[in-house]
């Protein structure tokens, strides 16, 4: 004992390195143990890159998304109910199904009520469901969407440990152990915690030159101590370099600029006891998104009333679990000059993880009354419009929410996406249901919204484009590992 423990004192002494730093690689390698995550992980973008470039739709699916595309941007939701792509099925709801399906050399995309196929890794199963009521003389639609993937040996766990392994990459200690070669990424970005962007680009350069070059970063982390221990506060904000993104995506730049000043929105992430773990924003009126954490040790930090990190209080995935977390959403558009925020909407969560299975379930649980304001087109303010209407739009706007809120006779918009395993393979489950008031003054300042924020068919291409450059890079970068 003695003798080893003299060995151990001369490897300190005389600074032979004892700590090995997790890397971004290892955050791959851990999907899977070892090289087997690397071949997990190019299976899983091999997959998504086949969606976005070898992308293939049968007759009837091409024609049938044409419709629903222009259908969703007039929020007309009587035409999709009524139309012939909707057959009936049980409890009055009428449906469609689609299917996708890994065939190797591309993805296809077809029409028909199946059974899931999971015998390749990517196929998927959808069926969205429409029901028609009428509550109190009000038209209401419930909405369902169900889905469901093959994802072979990508688990609940393997998603778990490939979440807590990058966020052991921003640990203070890990930071600190990191010794990446200098790279010319995010230049705008100093201090000790551009090590983590440096080990990036050493780990994925192709797939990180792509992201700095239309990605401009105005914050990233910060080593901070609170009570004697280290933490990482990450605090990424950034904005899209448009002139690059003009260059080689002229369209999605255009959408970009288009949408300037369209919303804001904010989501916040809570413990039960009200402490913050996790907070995410998009300013298109400062043209910038945030996204911020505290971090140590591979867990979520909440963070207590006096701002400093609860280390007791820390979260992870991993493993077996059963944990509950509160979440916020508030959303301020900005339609031509007409002004809508909808207060904080408050939503219940709860994750559960086993060996061999995982659950995230999301409830809405407050919807508070929102407020109008401002003129449309800078002209007709909110008190001329409603003189044109049976209501008034403050009462509308609310009507419309407590609909959402009180979906599916009082159970609740709801949504649930699951991991289950059956052996030596993984399947995804997922499903979301909520119910929507049919008004036509609703209609009309939906369509005005969506019609400004949805990107048109050129843009989509744009970006099919972009995802199918991206994902080719990581599969080079993973072919490295």
């Amino acid at each position: 004992m003695r003798f080893y423990l003299k060995i151990a004192v001369f490897i300190v002494l005389n600074g032979i390195p004892v700590y090995a730093a997790t890397t971004f690689k290892d955050a791959i390698y851990a999907i899977g143990h070892g090289k087997a995550g690397v071949a997990v992980a190019r299976e899983l973008v091999t997959v998504a890159n086949l969606m976005s470039e070898k992308l293939e739709y049968d007759d009837s699916s091409r024609k049938f998304f044409v419709f629903m595309n222009d259908a969703l941007e007039a929020f007309d939701f009587s035409r999709i109910y009524d139309s012939e792509w909707l057959k009936p099925t049980t409890d009055n709801f009428r449906h469609i199904v689609l299917a996708g399906q890994n065939t190797g050399s591309g993805y296809r995309v077809s029409v028909g009520d199946r059974a899931h196929d999971a015998s390749a890794l990517g196929n998927t199963r959808a069926e969205y469901r429409m029901r028609r009521n009428q509550i109190e003389g009000d038209t209401t639609y419930t909405t369902a969407l169900s889905f469901q993937a093959a994802l072979k040996k990508f688990d609940a766990q393997a998603m778990a440990r490939l979440l807590e392994a990058m966020l052991k990459v921003l640990s203070p200690e890990n930071i600190q152990g990191l010794k990446p070669a200098p790279s010319a990424v995010f230049p705008e970005m100093t201090g000790e915690t551009r090590k983590v962007l440096d080990q990036l680009a050493a780990d994925f350069p192709k797939a990180t030159a792509i992201l700095a070059r239309y990605v401009e970063l105005r914050g990233f982390a910060e080593i901070k101590n609170a009570a004697g221990q280290n933490y990482t506060e990450f605090s990424l904000r950034g904005r899209f370099r448009l002139d690059a993104l003009g260059k080689d995506y002229p369209r999605i730049k255009s959408f970009v600029m288009d949408i300037r000043k369209l919303f804001v929105l904010q989501m916040y992430l809570a413990n039960t006891q009200g402490q913050n773990l996790m907070s995410f924003i998009v300013n298109t009126q400062t043209e910038e998104f945030y996204w911020g954490f505290k971090t140590a040790g591979g867990k979520l930090l909440p963070q207590g009333r006096d701002g400093n990190p609860v280390f007791a209080g820390g979260v992870t995935l991993t493993g077996t679990t059963d944990q509950k977390f509160y979440g916020a959403l508030n959303l301020f558009i900005n339609v031509y000059g007409l002004k809508i925020n909808t207060g904080n909407i408050g939503t219940y969560m709860r994750y559960t993880a086993g060996a061999e299975n995982m659950s995230f379930f999301l409830k809405l649980t407050q919807m508070p009354e929102g407020k109008i304001s401002g003129a449309l087109f800078g002209i007709l303010p909110t008190w001329v419009i409603d003189l044109s209407i049976p209501s008034d739009l403050q009462t509308l706007m609310n009507k419309f929410s407590q609909t959402v809120f009180k979906a599916n006779n009082g159970e609740g918009t709801k949504a649930e996406i699951s991991w289950k395993k059956k052996g030596a393979n993984a399947a995804l489950n997922a499903g979301i249901s909520t119910e929507f008031l049919e008004n036509r003054f609703i209609r009309i300042g939906m369509k005005i919204w969506v019609k400004k924020f949805r990107p048109n068919d050129e843009v989509q291409e744009e970006i099919r484009l972009f995802i199918g450059r991206y994902t080719r890079a990581i599969l080079d970068d993973l072919a490295g590992m």
